[in-house]
């Protein structure tokens, strides 16, 4: 069969459309991927460092195991508990109710209400340099969702940039502790 001159040219640009296709793929849309996520969280293990949690471990030589929290998902609201069982049978300190309630009101109240009352970026960062330790800010994303039926960190992303996310959150909770002991 002999091939005409428009099919050669059907065939050649359909090689180089599916070609670029799959470079823009694999050279684009991949590489955004690859960050870690937990979840919907952003804190990036790269910067933050260790094991993504989940490991079993045997204690006390009972047969029982025990699995170590995700220490870079501290937004987790289950994050407190489980660091009271890999700690157990000592205690942790944590964010007391009242407190933790007032700074989720501030951190809502912090969103502006519209295109020219601009959000206080501020203040997230202000409620965030106050807390000690990781199972504090699980205790302030349990407030905020006890107080306001929405997940935290969703929340503060809808309305903070990337670079405000890392400025205001992501970074101040990076510095801070896992736990402290009671």
């Amino acid at each position: 069969m002999k091939m005409n001159s428009k099919i050669g040219w059907i065939i050649g640009g359909s090689t180089i459309l599916l070609g670029g296709g799959a470079a823009l793929y694999f050279l684009v849309i991949k590489e955004k991927t690859k960050k870690d996520i937990y979840g919907n969280r952003v804190l990036d293990r790269r910067k933050t460092g260790g094991i993504s949690g989940g490991v079993s471990v045997g204690q006390n030589n009972q047969g029982s195991t025990l699995t170590e929290p995700n220490w870079n998902d501290p937004f987790d609201m289950r994050y407190e508990d489980d660091v009271k069982r890999w700690v157990s049978p000592k205690g942790v300190l944590v964010l007391d109710s009242r407190s933790a309630k007032e700074m989720a009101k501030t951190l809502y109240q912090a969103k502006g209400e519209n295109w020219w009352n601009d959000d206080d970026e501020m203040v997230v960062g202000e409620v965030f340099r106050q807390l000690k330790d990781k199972v504090q800010v699980a205790n302030l994303s349990r407030a905020f969702w006890d107080n306001e039926e929405r997940d935290m960190w969703n929340y503060l992303n809808g309305f903070l940039s990337s670079s405000e996310m890392e400025r205001y959150v992501n970074a101040p909770i990076r510095k801070l502790p896992d736990y402290r002991l009671a």
